[in-house]
């Protein structure tokens, strides 16, 4: 038996297409999370420092900022970090007394930060048009300006 602990140099390597649970972007402003294309490599140097090298590709299902209709918004990840307990990114997935590393919560917080505040795919707004209501006297002050603007055109 190799008691792997005393290995000077280990790596791990993992590549798959891997899909996201729905119980973990159920709270998030995502209707659904396309299969992901998940690389990582875990290298020990011969100083016994492990570094985590992750490359993660898919598409998130979105709402539409305009039509509200479900849209894919693709995002790419790409990490490479010193797993230690002092390095704030991998810091609150690293249980040192188990040696564990979860990468599903790495994964899934850097998901999170592609997430985009407001991301459409449709090239024009359809907005009502200001209709000239002639001379009415029923028209909003504080929309008096924009019928001035419209009749100016």
């Amino acid at each position: 038996m190799l008691d792997l602990e005393n290995v000077p140099i280990r790596n791990m390597e993992f590549n798959e297409t891997i899909d996201i649970p729905e119980n973990i972007y159920k709270n998030a402003p995502i209707l659904g999370v396309d299969k992901v294309d998940l690389s990582f490599k875990i290298e020990r140097d011969l100083e016994q420092n492990d570094y985590l090298t992750l490359v993660a590709d898919g598409k998130l299902i979105l709402e539409d900022a305009r039509s509200l209709k479900p849209i894919k918004y693709p995002f790419h990840i790409d990490i490479d970090e010193l797993i230690d307990s002092s390095n704030d990114e991998i810091s609150d997935f690293l249980k040192n007394n188990q040696n564990i590393l979860d990468i599903m919560g790495v994964l899934w917080e850097n998901i999170v930060l592609e997430i985009p505040i407001s991301y459409t795919e449709a090239e024009e707004l359809d907005l009502p048009v200001l209709e000239d209501a002639g001379d009415k006297e029923d028209i909003d002050p504080r929309l008096a300006p924009l019928l001035e603007a419209k009749r100016k055109e």
